[in-house]
């Protein structure tokens, strides 16, 4: 970081100057040898003022902080895709990671071209918001269908051991876990299962 090679901060807004924005800048003018350039324009609103146009604008805004990522192929090349919204969620789940090298800028590298790297430590963070938000569908379960799965596992007598239906919907409404015909659905045999 120089005069001829500064860091590229954003500060987030909702098109207002709020105290904390510039307590942000006070704070960065103070510090001696920091070199940054602010690509945040929060009097720069859309005149339409519709979600769209606000959303476009901020884009425009954080351009000039782009991100990558370098173990990106690695989680692309994992990153489960028996299912149709896997596409959507690989993406949230890139947008996330670059959401918090942005937020963390100032302790992330830069390459040659002056994007930040987002490092292990972003994916680090994010991993358990991307479990809580993309679990069910990487794993292509809900949450009442593992709950049904643990329950059926704890009636069989032996692991992997088939449990009859009508215990395991008695079980199940008793436990308050799921109606009957989630139980139903989900107690059928994987051939059947497979073939719907």
């Amino acid at each position: 970081m120089s005069q001829d090679n500064p860091i590229r901060v954003f500060a987030s807004h909702a098109f207002q100057e709020h105290d904390d924005y510039h307590r942000l800048f006070e704070y960065l003018e103070s510090t001696i040898n920091f070199f940054y350039t602010n690509s945040a324009e929060p009097g720069k609103a859309p005149e339409e003022g519709t979600p769209d146009a606000l959303k476009a604008e901020l884009r425009v805004q954080i351009e000039p902080a782009e991100v990558v990522t370098p173990y990106g192929p690695e989680i692309a090349e994992r990153f489960p895709d028996r299912h149709l919204r896997a596409r959507r969620d690989i993406k949230r789940t890139f947008n996330l990671i670059r959401a918090c090298a942005i937020l963390h800028q100032r302790q992330r590298e830069r390459d040659d071209q002056g994007r930040l790297v987002a490092s292990l430590e972003d994916y680090r963070m994010v991993y358990p918001l991307i479990q809580a938000v993309l679990g069910p569908s990487m794993s292509g379960l809900t949450q009442k269908a593992k709950a049904i799965a643990q329950l059926q596992r704890e009636l069989a007598p032996s692991p992997g051991a088939w449990v009859d239906r009508a215990e395991l919907q008695k079980a199940a409404q008793t436990k308050g876990v799921a109606s009957e015909k989630t139980v139903r659905d989900s107690s059928a045999p994987p051939q059947a299962a497979q073939a719907s």
